[in-house]
């Protein structure tokens, strides 16, 4: 009995001292409320100086839709693309498909050759144009191995042209590379240079590249060190694709015919066209929010202060949010980008909190100074514990191994102590300082009103409760029944990283990629790096055995969707 006795007691001890604590809490809440409407100008004041730093930091936001940015910087497989990146040159090309009833013909070879001269001519920041007109062959004659253009001149007649048909669509090499199987679409490839020299602007791949070193490293194996030899050099960036991908279309534009369809794919052009999809949602979707923010608002308190104060603290949240992702260098990417339509969505929620119970003391005849102690002291400490609770699941992703997802933790939990800051500085001040009486301007003007005539939303809201309480076995079977259907419905999930099917169906990237897929046998490429260990290795006929069976088994057992 005295054992039960005293868990009782200390029970009640710790309840009466968490009500001590909220109760001093409070307190100070409506001290800092009272401090703020009488230093409201400097409160202001502060904090606009503080959103405009931040603001000045915008300026270096960019955007990356590119593979690397969904890793670290110190990622292993990041730091071995870039070495691998940095001495054979970059992997992802842009992919020019023509498609034609014949290639084989004379005329369309002659219009292919134009069309190669001028991309070469006219795109910047290229390395090689290649295409079925100068891409390698090899063959034995005799006791000589002959390595020329597979084209060195084009074919006048008919039977010239049959043989070069027949010989191109039979090679092993040729078809789903720079042909299709069928013989009616060919390829263009560009090959971006790797980097510039911030210098002089000038790009050159093997520019500070020692031809004997490199030429040595291909025989004998990888060289990490050999990347940073020569001169300081800065890696293409979107800037410089983008100016390469319109410089493309311009040419492919111009050649454009009944029998020369051209289409366009590869892997910066599908970075370009995610930027732009990026950079067009980007302020569709946070205008949307803040359309709908704004008549939910204007439906709840009836007041223009209640609805542009709550959209202007969001607004600065996103703009303090904004500046610390651009003062640490830090982009927007694929999964970041909503990163501003969530700081909106948790940000208002801090301001609804003190200006409804600012509003409804306005109307029950208290002055403004009384009206915001009172509201920070009703709502402070829920918006201090819900805020801070909200950051600190955010940023549990910090560590995550994907970089924009440890982006949006980190900034989003910024972002919400953000909105929580403001609201309890910014917000009161402002309030103190507005004009204007305690009345809304349409509907119930008259706290008695308000109180006889519930809103609609309280009716709701006193509905929810009372079927809580009245029905609670009922409600928690319902409530089981939806978090069943929910399990089974997350263990359908399947993790997938397909980037064609994140364009709707009629963007251009997505067709003409399908397009080049179905006809060429796919887009996409993966290397394998082989690393003999020892210089001239490539040359040892061992290695050179095992090479050719793994490209055998590569060429035919290995099916990719």
């Amino acid at each position: 009995m005295r054992r039960g006795l005293g868990a009782h007691a200390f029970f009640y001890s710790e309840i009466f001292v968490m009500q001590q604590w909220k109760k001093t809490v409070d307190h100070n809440m409506e001290r800092w409320g009272y401090l703020v409407v009488r230093f409201r100008w400097l409160v202001i004041a502060l904090s606009l100086l503080v959103v405009g730093g931040f603001a000045s930091q915008m300026r270096h936001l960019y955007f990356d839709a590119s593979n690397e940015a969904f890793f670290k910087g110190d990622d292993p497989i990041l730091v071995n693309y870039n070495s691998f990146r940095d001495q054979f040159g970059r992997d992802d090309l842009i992919l020019v498909g023509i498609d034609t009833p014949e290639v084989f013909n004379t005329e369309f070879l002659r219009k292919l050759q134009a069309m190669q001269d001028d991309l070469e001519r006219e795109v910047p920041h290229i390395r090689e144009v290649n295409s079925l007109l100068t891409v390698r062959s090899t063959r034995g004659a005799e006791d000589e191995l002959i390595v020329g253009d597979l084209i060195e001149e084009i074919p006048e007649d008919s039977q010239k042209l049959a043989a070069l048909k027949k010989y191109v669509l039979s090679s092993p090499t040729y078809p789903n590379w720079v042909i299709s199987p069928d013989g009616q679409l060919t390829t263009i490839t560009l090959e971006l240079n790797p980097y510039v020299l911030p210098e002089s602007g000038e790009e050159d791949l093997l520019g500070g590249f020692d031809d004997t070193a490199m030429d040595a490293d291909l025989m004998g194996g990888f060289d990490e060190a050999a990347a940073t030899d020569g001169p300081d050099m800065q890696a293409v960036t979107s800037v410089e694709e983008n100016e390469a991908i319109i410089a493309t279309k311009a040419v492919m534009e111009r050649y454009e015919g009944e029998n020369f369809r051209t289409f366009i794919s590869g892997g910066p052009v599908y970075g370009s066209s995610i930027q732009d999809s990026m950079q067009s949602n980007l302020p569709k979707f946070s205008g949307i929010s803040i359309g709908l923010m704004f008549l939910l608002l204007l439906v709840l308190f009836r007041r223009v202060s209640g609805v542009l104060l709550p959209i202007l603290l969001v607004v600065l949240s996103m703009v303090v949010t904004l500046g610390f992702m651009g003062a640490f260098g830090r982009p927007f990417t694929v999964i970041n980008q909503i990163l501003p339509s969530f700081i909106l969505a948790i940000g208002v929620a801090d301001a609804v909190h003190v200006l409804t119970i600012f509003y409804r003391h306005r109307m029950a005849g208290n002055s403004k100074g009384d009206s915001v102690a009172y509201a920070l002291s009703h709502s402070g400490l829920a918006i201090v514990m819900t805020s801070f609770t909200t950051a600190g699941g955010l940023w549990s992703f910090a560590n995550a191994a994907s970089a924009p997802i440890a982006d949006l933790g980190i900034y989003g939990g910024l972002g919400v102590l953000a909105a929580m800051a403001l609201t309890l500085t910014l917000l009161p001040a402002i309030l103190a300082v507005l004009p204007g009486g305690p009345q809304p301007l349409f509907g119930r003007k008259d706290l008695d009103q308000v109180e006889q005539a519930p809103s609609l939303a309280d009716r709701i809201l006193s509905s929810c409760g009372k079927l809580a309480v009245n029905h609670p076995k009922q409600v928690m079977i319902g409530c089981g029944v939806v978090v069943m259907i929910a399990v089974v419905g997350i263990a359908q999930l399947r993790p997938s990283n397909w980037p064609l099917r994140w364009f709707p169906e009629n963007a251009e990237f997505r067709q003409h990629t399908q397009i080049i897929d179905s006809r060429m046998g796919g887009s996409s490429n993966i290397e394998v790096l082989l690393n003999t260990g020892k210089s001239g290795g490539l040359y040892e006929p061992d290695f050179m055995n095992r090479l050719d069976q793994l490209n055998t088994v590569a060429t035919e057992e290995l099916q990719f969707p």
